[in-house]
């Protein structure tokens, strides 16, 4: 017979000690409650140890300066722009180059992003 994996969790939280167990209840709780699944995506991507180009070294260069100088819209704002967008295209469907940024924003992983109108 083949154990389910909440078998096998049930087994395995019977041989933990006190200890584990609570460590082990807290870390099942947060996980619960405070679900993210980008930061779980991010949490366990692997170290990006790859050199920059100078190109990417200008652009974040570029980016830091922006926000410094306040040329930044807020994620509110900018669903705003997506929704206008959408709108003026006549579509319930996203505006052409936004798919992405919609997938991102609606993770509400950006708070703000760098302005260049």
């Amino acid at each position: 017979m083949t154990m389910t994996a909440k078998d096998k969790l049930r087994q395995t939280v019977e041989e933990l000690s006190e200890a584990e167990a609570q460590d082990t209840l807290g870390f099942i709780v947060h996980r619960r409650d405070k679900h993210d699944a980008l930061a779980e995506l991010l949490e366990r991507a692997p170290l990006d140890d790859e050199p920059t180009t100078p190109e990417e070294d200008e652009g974040v260069r570029e980016a830091k300066e922006q926000i410094v100088r306040g040329e930044v819209l807020s994620a509110d704002e900018i669903r705003r722009e997506i929704a206008r967008a959408t709108m003026a295209a006549g579509s319930s469907r996203h505006a052409p180059g936004v798919t992405s940024s919609v997938s991102i924003l609606q993770s509400n992983a950006v708070s703000s992003v760098p302005w260049t109108g």
